[in-house]
């Protein structure tokens, strides 16, 4: 009975399919902790360029009017 059954239908087992499965799992548990790091390298180097911004343009402002520039909602003092 058994050696009259044959395998016509094309596909994959579910064995395989979970096999699939788990190593796409894994190289994702993989991927993701670095992707997470990267995005943060980019952020914290964006923000350190902004804040050397920041600081070439305070340095201006306080050369031509002998101050430090305000962002208008709080007291600032030289």
């Amino acid at each position: 009975m058994l050696s009259t059954f044959h395998r016509d239908s094309k596909g994959f087992t579910l064995i395989e399919l979970m096999i699939v499965v788990v190593i796409i799992g894994i190289l994702a548990a993989m991927a993701i902790p670095r992707f997470m790091r990267t995005t943060t390298k980019a952020k914290q180097s964006e923000a350190k360029q902004i804040l050397k911004q920041i600081y070439t343009m305070q340095r201006a402002y306080r050369q031509q009017y002998d101050t430090y520039a305000c962002n208008g909602k709080t007291m600032c003092s030289a």
